[in-house]
């Protein structure tokens, strides 16, 4: 039986990134599949990276709603003397030297713009939703976060038109990792909390991303459901890579302040002043701290920068790297963080470097499907070694490309297929 989904999300094309993908993704083989959705989106929405290509992968029928926004980023832009409202990586600003100037606006979004300094689109996107739920039927409505502030948007439409609700968290909310830099008093911490409280509670169904997150809010949800990330087979393509002149280790998205291992910085030196022909390419936005470990470190002849390029160029990076590195974030509560990267990376068929916590999420996936094991953010003997054994596979031009096709399971069509049954459900 087909839906008539009403879909609300902040992040669509033309912004980038795994929260962008997802939805994307999701609206593409739903269409496919035969139902019908309406997307409630921003029209200028404050993002850390844009591609426009991704709008090429817009069903022609998809009716998309965009509305205007008030987002305190624009200001902010411009009392620092910056143009427009594109925010920096990942809350960058509020780790390592803060200026006067920083320090009251982290105070201001910290106890102002609760949950989030997003929450100024609410207005426009209840107004949107509420105008095409009058006129229009639909089976159930979507709000996707962060912003965790939309979901506030789905808690006033479910109460109104009495209609089902699905709540899509892509990462915690009150235990997201960035919230303890936040300098918020105690009354704004229970205020959040208890915002976390009533989304959970209300909604039809919850979904997330990771079974660390189900275990932390299962016992405040009616349904909860794991749906991860994943990859889009059609993005990939066959590639018969010659072999690289260097041996090629890649990251690509934004690479965050808390993804700083200063291990990895070590062993890659060490690495470069024994073997010489390595490099290191970083396909995308790089965070401060990330900048100041390359030089201090005193490894800017091993690092390879890339400025941001659209999704497909980036999938090919992955295909044609001999390396692929995936640091998990070095935060509190990280065990349920698994990016969409993984998923990615995985579908390239190259090997995958990984650190983190090795009893986290993202560990067991790499586990099932037969990986290299995450190596733990000190482990120092472990590391070297991955880097030579894969280092000598690239010096004897030994064939790496991992042949299992377990990772099927991620595939984002087969994903959809287990949101429609959910949805029915």
């Amino acid at each position: 039986m087909t839906k008539k989904l009403l879909i609300i999300s902040y992040y669509w094309p033309p912004g980038s990134g795994p929260g962008v993908q997802r939805w994307l993704k999701f609206v593409k083989y739903l269409h496919q599949l035969g139902h019908t959705c309406t997307i409630v989106t921003v029209r200028n929405g404050s993002y850390p990276s844009f591609d426009s290509t991704l709008e090429n992968e817009i069903p022609s029928n998809c009716n998309v709603l965009k509305t205007r926004t008030i987002e305190p980023f624009t200001l902010f832009n411009i009392l620092q003397g910056k143009k427009g409202k594109q925010m920096q990586v990942a809350m960058a600003d509020l780790k390592g030297e803060k200026t006067k100037f920083k320090k009251i606006a982290n105070l201001i979004r910290a106890n102002l713009f609760i949950p989030d300094a997003r929450k100024g689109w609410n207005y426009f996107a209840y107004r949107e939703a509420s105008k095409f739920l009058k006129n229009n039927a639909a089976d159930v409505i979507i709000t996707s976060g962060p912003p965790h502030s939309t979901h506030l948007v789905g808690l006033k439409l479910q109460k109104k038109f009495n209609i089902k609700w699905l709540a899509d968290f892509r990462d915690p909310w009150t235990e997201i990792s960035y919230n303890s830099l936040l300098m918020r008093s105690n009354r704004s911490i229970r205020k959040d909390k208890m915002l976390e409280t009533q989304v959970l509670e209300k909604a039809s169904q919850v979904l997330v991303v990771s079974e660390e997150m189900k275990r932390s809010f299962a016992n405040r949800c009616n349904q909860i459901n794991v749906l991860h990330n994943g990859y889009d087979e059609s993005d990939f393509e066959e590639q018969n890579n010659p072999q690289n002149p260097q041996f090629t280790i890649t990251y690509t998205g934004n690479f965050k302040n808390n993804q700083n291992i200063n291990l990895w910085w070590e062993c890659l030196k060490k690495m470069n002043l024994l073997k010489k022909n390595i490099v290191f390419q970083i396909i995308g936005n790089i965070a401060p701290l990330i900048e100041e470990s390359i030089e201090q470190k005193d490894i800017s002849m091993v690092v390879q920068k890339v400025s941001f390029v659209p999704h497909l160029e980036a999938i090919k990076f992955m295909q044609q790297a001999d390396l692929l590195f995936l640091p998990i974030p070095k935060v509190e509560n990280n065990l349920g963080i698994l990016t969409g990267k993984i998923f990615e990376y995985l579908a390239s068929k190259t090997p995958i470097l990984a650190m983190g916590p090795e009893n986290g999420d993202a560990s067991k996936i790499l586990s099932k499907l037969h990986r290299e094991p995450m190596i733990g953010y000190n482990d120092r003997q472990k590391l070297e070694k991955t880097l030579n054994d894969h280092y000598d596979k690239w010096y004897n031009n030994t064939d790496t490309k991992i042949k299992s096709n377990l990772h099927n399971t991620f595939n984002r069509k087969n994903l959809t297929l287990k949101l429609i049954d959910i949805i029915n459900g």
